[in-house]
């Protein structure tokens, strides 16, 4: 994605865009949770438009095949998504 917009903008986004910083709360948090010895893979199923969200069951299924290589899963859910926290 950064070499796409880095060709739309003429120049390397590489150098122009900041690092994503986030605040302790969240990153201590996020530390709790996962342990490094583990190979996790993330996933955002939510978006803008509740007709550009592909269904749950599509995330459940790929995230079932990512345990069978050996990642551990970690859903990244939004205020749209509350009703998935019970899954």
């Amino acid at each position: 994605l950064l070499q796409l917009g880095s060709l739309a903008a003429g120049k390397p986004l590489s150098k122009i865009l900041d690092p994503l910083s986030l605040p302790d709360l969240y990153t201590n948090t996020v530390k709790s949770i996962l342990t490094s010895r583990k190979s996790y893979i993330g996933f955002a199923p939510g978006a803008g438009q509740d007709k550009k969200c592909w269904p749950l069951d599509n995330f459940i299924q790929v995230a079932r095949e990512q345990v069978a290589l050996g990642r551990v899963p970690v859903f990244i859910l939004g205020p749209k998504e509350q009703p998935w926290h019970a899954f």
